[in-house]
């Protein structure tokens, strides 16, 4: 009777170790030294003052501060790995796993960091009111958007004198050529304009426009990345807010249709994804041939397939609500804007295109993304700009490489490729590195593309 009263208690003893391992954090330790030599300790060592103030959680399970944990209080563990999660408030977490051998000490040196996160919306704040307020710009082209947008939701033809007072002032002397934008861009620009009753004012809708859609695409980041680093890159990105907020640069609305598809392709419905990269296209038909290469992990006979629904919505509905003006502007803009004076470089330019269709189909082929190809794409622009930069960033997204990297460089190679600074031999360089890192890729792997990730 006695040896099972003994084992009755033993296994009360376990069970409530087990469902209760906090009891003994409190414990005067020094009441059961039977039980110290079975279990380990865990000490920690602050560095700063805040540090001591943090406070510690031991598998999801509040225990104290840090500055408390020794002496009585000390943190004595059954053996095994634990979660360790330390936590003070205007710090980011520190959480590791801990591996308690009997009778041993661990030592955890706690040394947290600022969570800069934490300025995010000020600094945000802050980038809004300069970029909505700004009262220059860096590229025309937001007034021609208003221009546009006056014009209506197909803005192809200009009839004599529809330009009064302040705006017979700008577009009198500006050349408002025939848009190449698709139907999908010039409908929504003309219902944003019509918002602001004078020029200024039409000029602020579209930048609030803008706005929204940076913070659209910050969203769609974060849900695909879970990155705080490569959601701040985005967010606080001075290239992203001077180019697609105070020049209110259309490109962002197809990069965020293009997220929207990735997002799509990793739930598994495709067939969404197809008509958001279909929507990409009928903001700038460019984000068709990129928007592409979303489809390369669904193997080869579907990547080509949901490329080509893509390509044939787009084309269908470019069609029914643009018509034969929308072909002709692009086929104007290719012979005007695309051809430089040069005929060496009008020959680089074709050799480039064509590269740039060959990566795509061997990236559908292959189902696997080569590193840098991204800049590669900024070579399907009919002139180089900086805020085509942002189609190397999509690219980033479908494939999940270098997307930091290249959001971080974005501001420098956006100041070099800016025409102000007459930097306009980027246009073929960015393009003309990326085939040359392919070539070195192929070169490295005979007989195959050397993927970044898969």
């Amino acid at each position: 009777m006695k040896f099972l009263r003994q084992c009755r208690l033993a296994v009360a003893a376990l069970a409530v170790a087990a469902l209760f391992p906090a009891a003994s954090f409190a414990q005067n330790q020094n009441q059961n030294p039977v039980s110290n030599q079975l279990m380990g300790q865990i000490d920690f060592k602050p560095v700063m003052k805040p540090d001591k103030d943090a406070g510690v959680w031991v598998d999801g399970q509040y225990v104290g501060f840090v500055k408390e944990l020794k002496g009585d209080k000390k943190v004595l563990l059954l053996p095994g790995e634990h979660q360790i999660s330390i936590r003070q408030a205007g710090y980011l977490n520190e959480d590791q796993k801990v591996v308690v051998e009997p009778g041993k000490v661990s030592t955890i040196t706690v040394r947290l960091e600022h969570d800069s996160s934490a300025l995010a919306p000020l600094v945000a704040g802050v980038l809004a009111v300069l970029a909505l307020w700004s009262p220059a710009v860096s590229s025309g082209d937001v007034f021609g958007y208003a221009g546009l947008g006056m014009l209506g939701p197909h803005p192809f033809e200009r009839p004599p004198h529809f330009f009064r007072g302040e705006y017979a002032a700008v577009f009198d002397s500006w050349h408002l050529r025939p848009t190449i934008y698709g139907p999908l861009w010039t409908t929504l620009n003309a219902a944003v304009v019509s918002f602001g009753t004078t020029f200024a004012g039409k000029v602020l809708a579209l930048r609030v426009f803008g706005l929204v859609l940076l913070l659209a695409l910050t969203g769609l980041v974060h849900v695909l990345v879970r990155s705080r680093a490569v959601t701040l890159a985005v967010l606080l990105n001075p290239m992203l807010w001077l180019q697609f907020v105070t020049n209110a640069h259309n490109d962002i609305l197809g990069a965020c249709l293009l997220a929207a598809a990735q997002i799509f392709i990793v739930r598994k419905r495709p067939a969404l994804a197809v008509f958001c990269v279909a929507g990409a296209g009928l903001v700038k038909f460019p984000f068709v041939v990129m928007g592409a290469v979303a489809f390369a992990r669904q193997g080869p006979r579907r990547a080509f397939g949901y490329a080509a629904a893509a390509a044939v919505v787009c084309f269908v509905l470019s069609a029914i609500f643009a018509g034969r003006p929308y072909l002709d502007a692009l086929l104007l803009t290719a012979r005007t804007r695309a051809a430089f004076t040069d005929p060496v470089l009008n020959e680089i330019k074709l050799v480039l295109s064509l590269a740039t269709l060959a990566v795509t189909a061997i990236i559908l082929l292959r189902g696997k993304y080569p590193a840098f190809a991204g800049w590669l794409y900024t070579g399907l622009a009919p002139v180089m700009f900086p805020w085509y930069l942002l189609w190397a960033v999509s690219y980033s997204l479908f494939s999940r490489t270098l997307l930091l990297a290249t959001l971080l460089s974005l501001p420098l190679v956006a100041l070099l490729s800016d025409d102000v600074y007459a930097f306009d031999m980027l246009a073929f360089v960015l393009p003309a590195a990326a085939g040359l890192w392919l070539l070195w890729s192929t070169r490295a792997t005979p007989g195959r593309l050397r993927p970044a990730s898969r």
